[in-house]
């Protein structure tokens, strides 16, 4: 989370600013420390571990399906990124770094070459188990079963032949476990969107009496807006539910549908923002859950949407500290 400070405030408002931020920061991290203590870190560290593994994995799997990576043979990132259509290119870069680390391929100067032929077989033991080493308590099944789903149809996604949305709802059963278990019931999730609650509650008190305007970027599934929302109540305020994609609007609608106060708006985060209708210093409040890995050009992105909030507003975030290969599949 960060204050935007206007460029011609006094030495006084600045430092006054920054005193408020710190005040913040500190009550926010005593908090998210509290809830941490829940939390067995070495199994969370393993469970990533496996995930991580099983989902590089099924990467290799997917180029290789795609005939790239065929065993012992050299590619260029050029020749890897060939059959994959361009809006995902951006994504090779982090496949390869994650192969790299996974030593599942070598690199040689510009290039780089795998030594194994990936199988199914293989794919599912290490899913497996990550089954067993996550176990439920911290992730849900669902959610893994959501990840290699993704990864099983990998390859067809990345050549544009299905689109990934359609994997979100599941097919059988309850349409919303899949991203119910991305958000709702995963325990590490469920900490981090209190505590940016938390946050949020504290700048609404220091302006108890006007309306406050908030822009949420890839609202998606609406799982962080469903912990936000309730920190609004008693204050008045307009909220920007907006995403990339329009599929998602029917289902937040009608999960917010007491909310007369949101509108709701297709927003592209690697666009012109003031070509989509939003004009600058007009948002208090800017938020993404991890969305902003979405952006291709990151400084750019954070440009505009540092043009939008007003001077004294606030841009909230959540996003893992370092990219992991679950994340791109």
């Amino acid at each position: 989370y960060s204050a935007i400070v206007a460029e011609n405030a006094t030495p006084d408002t600045i430092n006054a600013e920054k005193q408020k931020f710190v005040e913040r920061e500190n009550a926010v991290e005593k908090f998210m420390q509290e809830s941490i203590g829940e939390i067995n870190v070495n199994e969370v560290n393993a469970g990533y571990k496996a995930e991580e593994k099983a989902s590089t994995y099924s990467i290799l799997l997917a180029l290789q399906k795609m005939g790239v990576f065929q065993k012992d043979k050299t590619y260029t990132i050029e020749k890897i990124k060939a059959p994959v259509i361009s809006k995902y290119h951006y994504l090779v870069t982090q496949w390869l770094g994650y192969l790299l680390a996974e030593k599942f391929i070598e690199q040689q100067g510009d290039s780089y070459v795998c030594r194994i032929d990936a199988t199914e077989q293989e794919k599912e033991k290490l899913w497996n188990d990550a089954y067993k080493v996550w176990n439920g308590e911290y992730i849900a099944k669902d959610f893994l079963e959501y990840v290699k789903l993704n990864g099983d149809n990998l390859a067809e996604i990345a050549q544009g032949k299905v689109d990934p949305g359609k994997f979100l709802y599941a097919e059988e059963g309850d349409k919303y476990r899949y991203t119910d278990s991305l958000y709702v019931k995963n325990k590490i999730m469920q900490i981090a969107f209190k505590t940016l609650a938390k946050y949020l509650k504290q700048i609404l008190a220091e302006n108890p009496e006007r309306t406050i305007r908030i822009l949420e970027v890839g609202a998606g599934t609406g799982s962080a807006t469903r912990y936000l929302l309730p920190a609004l109540k008693g204050y008045k305020f307009e909220y920007y539910f907006t995403d990339y994609l329009k599929h998602f609007f029917p289902t937040a609608q009608e999960m917010f549908k007491d909310y007369p106060e949101l509108v709701f708006k297709q927003l592209d985060l690697n666009e012109d923002f003031h070509k989509q209708g939003l004009k600058s210093n007009s948002f208090d409040i800017v938020f993404g859950g991890y969305v902003m890995d979405n952006a291709i050009d990151f400084g750019k992105t954070l440009e505009q949407i540092e043009d939008i909030i007003v001077p004294g507003g606030h841009f909230m975030f959540l996003e893992s500290y370092e990219l992991s290969a679950w994340i791109t599949i």
